[in-house]
């Protein structure tokens, strides 16, 4: 309520809202006026900035995670890679933009907001190995020899490979680790 000719509404919750003006005159007589004022949720999109996923030969899913609470058919997602939808498979690497567009139930309102993500679309890499030699006599002085390798069969040597070796006995017990690509141990005992 106000006493002024000027009033000043704040809803940050969707619908609709009445609003009813009144007037008094010098003589006491009131007069009023209801005044529908429609509010269109703007959804918050929560998109990463930057996003790296490891891919086989599969797409990536992207989803706005937005806020919207309303009617689903009041809503309109547009992808610049021409999709449509809240979420989204992607198989390319680039940058991705949503614009959020959502409307009151005739559509004579909307509201626009846009979100961007870079997608990083990275190769999964397949762990192989063979050892070299594969037996002998104890102690035996052997080579761990990673053979890794990309799920596309490209090299990709812009991508450097990490490695976490862990050998164990028959009892599961750990008798050896590390992180170098191809790692020497001796093993002193049958069995391991």
């Amino acid at each position: 309520e106000t006493s002024d000719s000027t009033a000043v509404a704040l809803n940050d919750q969707a619908g609709v809202y009445t609003y009813t003006f009144t007037l008094t005159d010098e003589f006491g007589c009131e007069y009023s006026r209801d005044l529908p004022v429609t509010v269109v949720q703007i959804p918050e999109p929560a998109l990463p900035e930057e996003l790296s996923i490891c891919t086989g030969s599969e797409s990536a899913t992207l989803n706005v995670n937005d806020n919207y609470t309303g009617d689903p058919n009041l809503v309109d997602y547009s992808w610049n890679n021409g999709a449509s939808g809240e979420i989204i498979s992607v198989s390319d690497t680039g940058l991705y933009t949503v614009d959020i567009v959502t409307y009151n139930a005739d559509r004579s309102v909307s509201c626009f907001v846009s979100d961007t993500v870079y997608v990083s679309l990275q190769p999964m890499p397949v762990a192989d190995f063979f050892v070299s030699p594969a037996s002998g006599c104890a102690p035996l002085s052997t080579t761990l020899h990673q053979n890794c390798s990309f799920v596309d069969g490209l090299p990709h040597t812009e991508f450097p490979l990490s490695y976490q070796w862990t050998v164990t006995n028959s009892t599961n017990t750990v008798v050896f680790t590390s992180r170098d690509a191809n790692p020497s141990l001796t093993l002193q005992m049958q069995g391991l």
